[in-house]
């Protein structure tokens, strides 16, 4: 990241503590990771409705339905996955 910043021309120091500040935030739990994934795959099915619909209710159920069924397929794949790597 230091390398980074510094390529960029910021300081030596400023890339240095841009490191350490990023540093101390850390990766994110995998329950807050995926239920911000989720949240993003709902608001882009929400976003390809309202761009083909005009009729709010129709957008907000056909996005809701698009997003039940993505999460079934993601459900059925984490199952299958998990039966192979358990298997293997």
């Amino acid at each position: 990241m230091s390398v980074l910043l510094a390529a960029l021309g910021a300081p030596t120091s400023a890339a240095s503590s841009g490191a350490r500040a990023l540093a101390a935030v850390g990766p994110m739990p995998l329950g807050e990771h995926v239920a911000w994934f989720l949240l993003i795959a709902l608001m882009t099915f929400l976003v390809y409705s309202g761009l083909r619909e005009e009729d709010l209710r129709v957008v907000v159920r056909s996005a809701l339905g698009r997003w039940v069924r993505f999460l079934i397929g993601s459900a059925l794949l984490f199952g299958v996955f998990s039966a192979l790597s358990a298997w293997l």
